[in-house]
C-alpha cells in the first residue's frame, strides 16, 4: 500500500520534483566524470610522481564536492517539503500513522534518486569523452588513445557520495516531519500568511550603500597590486571589508534603487510596473545576505573557470620565459660541463639539435642603478630585495646564438653601443642609462637596443632582471677585470617529454654538482609537468567544482523564485481580478526573475576580474590580457548558457504555479 501511494505521488508530484531530478542528475554526472579522472590515458602524460600527487588530491577535492552536492540536495528537498506540507497534513488528519508518512517519503526519495543516480550515469558515460577532450586540449596534451567512459571504481565512488546524500535526506525528512505541527501543516499552503514589513529609513540605507561602494572599491585596490600577498594580514583585513560591504550592499541597494525609481512617476505608473517593483524590492530585501553569499560563490566560481580556460596558455607561455631550451644550466664557476651533459642526453637517445655554452660576467653596475625608485613599489618583492645584485654582461654573439635557439633574429649593435635585455617584470620600473662604461670603453643605451625576448630560463641563464649586452671585443678587452660563471643552453631534435625522466634528469644534476659553485639546472621535461601538474588541479577544479557551485546558485536562485512566487500567489490572483492579463502578469513574473539571477551575475563578473587578477598575480599563473579577456569571455558564456536553462526552466514552473 504504501508502495503504491509512493508511486501515485511521484507521479502527481512529477513537475515539484523536476528540479530535485534535474540537480541530483546533473550532480551525479559530474560527480562521475570526475571520479573517472584517474583512469583517463591523458594521465599517462604526467610523470609517475606527478601522477600520485594529482590522483591524491583529487581524492581531497572529492570531500568538498559531496558537501557541495549534499547542501545542494537538501536545500531542493527542503523546498518539496514545504510543498507538500498541506498534503502530509491531510494524511495525518486521515489516520495515516507517522511511520507511514516517514515511509511514503523514503520510498518516493529512494526512486528518485536512483532514477536520477542511473539518468546521471548515462548522462556521465555520454560526456565523459566530451569533457576528457576539453581537458587534453585545455593541458595543452597530445593523447590520442580513446577515452575510458567506463569504469565501475568511478561508479563505486559516486555511489557512496549519493548513498551518503539519501541518508541525509531521509533524516532530514523524519526530523522535519516529526517536529511539524499538524495545524501548521493542515494551514500551510505555501503562501506566506502574515507579511513582513520592514520600516526603511531612505537616509541610513543610502549612508550603508555609498559605504559599502566605498568600502568594495577599497576591496578593489587592494587586490590591483602586482604584489598582492593573499595571505598577508592587510590584504585578508582588505577582503574582510570587501565581504561585509558587498553583504551589505545588496541589504540596502533594494531600497536605494526603489527610492531612485519611485521617483520616477512615469514608469512607475506604466502597466503594472509598481507591482513588479514592489516585487522584486521586496524579495531582494529579504533575501539580501543569501544573494549576497550566492553572488560571492558565484565569483568564486567564475575565478575558478577564468583560470581552468586560460591554463594551457599559461603552461605554454610559462614554459617559454622559465624552460626555452630543453636542457639549461646556468651559474656553473669554474669548470664546464658541456661535454658532459651532451653525452648522458647522447645516451639516453636524444640527438643535439644544436647548442650554446657562454660565458657571463659581473659588472661594476648594480640592479638598482637601472630602477626608478619612484616606481619600485610596482615591482615584486624578490626584486625589491634584489637591488644591490651585480648586472650581468653577455657577448652579443652568445645573446644572438640564443636568439637563434628560440627562433628569433639576431640584434645589431652599433659602434660604441650596448644593449640591455630586461624581463616583463622589471619594465614597468626600469629606468634606461644613457651609457655606461666598460674597461674604459664609454658605450650609449638607446631606446632601440632594449630586448625582452624569452632567452633566458628560471634560473638565470643570461642573467637576473637586467643583463647588458656588448659587443664581443669590448666585453673580451674587459673580461680579465670581471668574474664570470658558464652558462648552457641545450635544444634536442626529440620532444622533451617522456613520461619516465627521473633518472636523466637525477645524472644531469650529478654531472652539473661536479662543478663546484652555485650551478642551477633547468630540465623542461621536469619544468613542464610541473606546470602541467598545478594547471592541472586548477582545470580539475574550475570545471567540477566550479560546475557545480555555479549548479548550486543557479538551483538555489530558481528555488527562491518558485518559493516566493508561491507565496505570493494571492498577489497576482488579485491583479487579474482588478483587470490585469495573464501576457502582463507573465510579463511581471519574468523580469523579476531576470532580474533577480542577472543582478548577482553582474556583481560576480565584476568580482571576479579582480579576485581573478589578484589571484593571477599572487600565484604568478599570469597570462596576457588577450587571453584573459577571452577566459573570462568563455567563463561568461558557460554561466550564460546554464543560466538561460534555469531562467527558462523557473519561470515555466512559476507560470504554472500561479495558474494552479
Amino acid at each position: 500500500m504504501i508502495l503504491k501511494l509512493s508511486l501515485k505521488n511521484i507521479k502527481k508530484c512529477l513537475n515539484d520534483y523536476s528540479i530535485y531530478f534535474i540537480t541530483l542528475t546533473v550532480a551525479v554526472s559530474l560527480s562521475y566524470i570526475f571520479n573517472l579522472i584517474p583512469y583517463q590515458p591523458f594521465m599517462n602524460e604526467f610523470s609517475q610522481t606527478a601522477s600520485k600527487d594529482i590522483i591524491m588530491l583529487l581524492a581531497k577535492m572529492s570531500l568538498p564536492i559531496t558537501f557541495i552536492v549534499a547542501g545542494l540536495a537538501l536545500y531542493s528537498n527542503n523546498f518539496l517539503l514545504k510543498r507538500r506540507s498541506r498534503e502530509i497534513g491531510i494524511y495525518l488528519i486521515l489516520g495515516t500513522k507517522y511511520s507511514y508518512i516517514h515511509l511514503m517519503l523514503l520510498f518516493e526519495t529512494l526512486f528518485i534518486s536512483i532514477i536520477s543516480f542511473f539518468v546521471g550515469i548515462g548522462i556521465g558515460v555520454g560526456l565523459s569523452r566530451i569533457f576528457d577532450l576539453l581537458i587534453v586540449n585545455l593541458l595543452g596534451l597530445e593523447t590520442v588513445e580513446t577515452s575510458v567512459v567506463f569504469a565501475f571504481p568511478a561508479i563505486r565512488e559516486t555511489l557512496k557520495t549519493f548513498g551518503l546524500i539519501f541518508l541525509l535526506i531521509a533524516v532530514l525528512n523524519y526530523f522535519v516531519i516529526s517536529r511539524a505541527k499538524l495545524i501548521d501543516m493542515v494551514n500551510s499552503s505555501g503562501e506566506s500568511i502574515i507579511k513582513r514589513k520592514i520600516k526603511n529609513n531612505i537616509f541610513v540605507q543610502l549612508v550603508v550603500f555609498i559605504l559599502s561602494v566605498l568600502g568594495i572599491i577599497y576591496f578593489y585596490i587592494a587586490l590591483s597590486s602586482p604584489n598582492v600577498d593573499l595571505s598577508e594580514k592587510t590584504t585578508v583585513a582588505a577582503m574582510l571589508v570587501g565581504m561585509i560591504s558587498h553583504l551589505l550592499f545588496f541589504i540596502s541597494g533594494s531600497g536605494v534603487v526603489s527610492y531612485i525609481v519611485s521617483r520616477n512617476k512615469r514608469i512607475l505608473y506604466k502597466g503594472i510596473n509598481l507591482f513588479t517593483l514592489k516585487q522584486i524590492t521586496n524579495k531582494i530585501s529579504k533575501n539580501g545576505i543569501m544573494l549576497g553569499i550566492i553572488t560571492m560563490i558565484m565569483t568564486i566560481t567564475m575565478i575558478m573557470l577564468n583560470m581552468g580556460f586560460s591554463s594551457r596558455i599559461w603552461v605554454e607561455e610559462n614554459l617559454k620565459y622559465t624552460a626555452p631550451y630543453s636542457v639549461s644550466v646556468s651559474g656553473v664557476e669554474p669548470g664546464d660541463p658541456t661535454s658532459e651533459v651532451i653525452n648522458i642526453l647522447e645516451e639516453n637517445g636524444y640527438s643535439i639539435k644544436d647548442f650554446n655554452s657562454f660565458k657571463l660576467y659581473n659588472s661594476e653596475y648594480l640592479l638598482e642603478e637601472f630602477i626608478n625608485v619612484n616606481k619600485i613599489d610596482s615591482l615584486k618583492d624578490e626584486y625589491k630585495y634584489s637591488m644591490n645584485m651585480s648586472v650581468k654582461v653577455i657577448r652579443l654573439s652568445d645573446y644572438n646564438k640564443c636568439r637563434e635557439m628560440i627562433g628569433s633574429e639576431h640584434v645589431k649593435l652599433g659602434s660604441n653601443e650596448a644593449g640591455v635585455i630586461i624581463s616583463d617584470d622589471i619594465l614597468p620600473a626600469f629606468s634606461i642609462k644613457d651609457s655606461i662604461i666598460l674597461s674604459g670603453n664609454k658605450l650609449s643605451i638607446s631606446k632601440n637596443s632594449i630586448y625582452n625576448e624569452p632567452v633566458n630560463d628560471a634560473r638565470g641563464l643570461t642573467g637576473y632582471a637586467v643583463t647588458i649586452i656588448a659587443d664581443d671585443s669590448v666585453v673580451d678587452s674587459a673580461q680579465n677585470k670581471m668574474s664570470f660563471s658558464t652558462s648552457l643552453a641545450i635544444n634536442t631534435n626529440e620532444k622533451f617529454i617522456e613520461k619516465n625522466t627521473q633518472n636523466l634528469s637525477s645524472e644531469i644534476y650529478t654531472v652539473v654538482s661536479e662543478n663546484n659553485g652555485g650551478h642551477k639546472v633547468v630540465i623542461q621535461n621536469d619544468m613542464r609537468d610541473y606546470n602541467l601538474q598545478h594547471a592541472s588541479i586548477i582545470i580539475f577544479a574550475g570545471l567540477f567544482i566550479g560546475l557545480l557551485l555555479l549548479i548550486v546558485c543557479a538551483s538555489i536562485l530558481s528555488l527562491q523564485q518558485m518559493a516566493e512566487i508561491t507565496e505570493n500567489k494571492k498577489g497576482y490572483e488579485i491583479i487579474k481580478k482588478i483587470g490585469v492579463k495573464n501576457k502582463n502578469a507573465n510579463a511581471s513574473i519574468s523580469r523579476q526573475i531576470l532580474t533577480y539571477f542577472i543582478i548577482p551575475l553582474i556583481v560576480a563578473s565584476v568580482h571576479s576580474v579582480f579576485g581573478t587578477v589578484a589571484y593571477s598575480n599572487y600565484s604568478l599563473l599570469t597570462v596576457n590580457s588577450d587571453i584573459f579577456i577571452q577566459s573570462i569571455l568563455t567563463s561568461l558564456g558557460v554561466i550564460a548558457f546554464v543560466f538561460f536553462v534555469y531562467i527558462t526552466f523557473t519561470y515555466r514552473r512559476c507560470k504554472k504555479y500561479i495558474g494552479e
